[in-house]
């Protein structure tokens, strides 16, 4: 993903009201952000924005090579096994797409809520294990 690509979702996700639609409200925190390290993520451009708009969001320190931390691994992985679970293998690149797109606008949004609700055992084990593996 580009670094212009990132921006503009965050911007889209601020300019929609999502931050907004949230109630923070007074003393409640704002949308706490986790980005990998990818250079995308890293970028002067995506570092400035996120400065610049440090009242919506709370950046999280994210540590590298993380996968044990990143949700994203999860859903990529729950979408792995939904796409293998279809009977009929994909004829060609066309139908790969539609089909993940298709799982992934079908997503649960308690599937969401579960991985960030499990995040907070997830920084603990890591912590826990000094950085190595867990069984997350």
């Amino acid at each position: 993903m580009s670094r212009s690509a990132v921006v503009n979702i965050h911007a889209k996700w601020i300019n929609d009201g999502n931050t907004s639609s949230r109630r923070r409200g007074v003393g409640r925190p704002r949308v706490k952000e986790k980005q990998d390290n990818a250079s995308c993520h890293k970028s002067r451009i995506v570092l400035e924005w996120f400065e610049e708009h440090t009242d919506e969001f709370h950046l999280m320190s994210w540590p590298p090579n993380s996968p044990d931390l990143n949700p994203m691994e999860h859903i990529w992985d729950v979408m792995e096994r939904q796409l293998r679970a279809q009977t009929l293998p994909c004829p060609n690149i066309s139908t790969l797409r539609d089909r993940c797109l298709d799982i992934w606008y079908n997503l649960s949004p308690i599937t969401y809520q579960k991985l960030m609700a499990s995040m907070p055992w997830r920084v603990a084990a890591v912590l826990k294990a000094k950085g190595g593996a867990t069984r997350y």
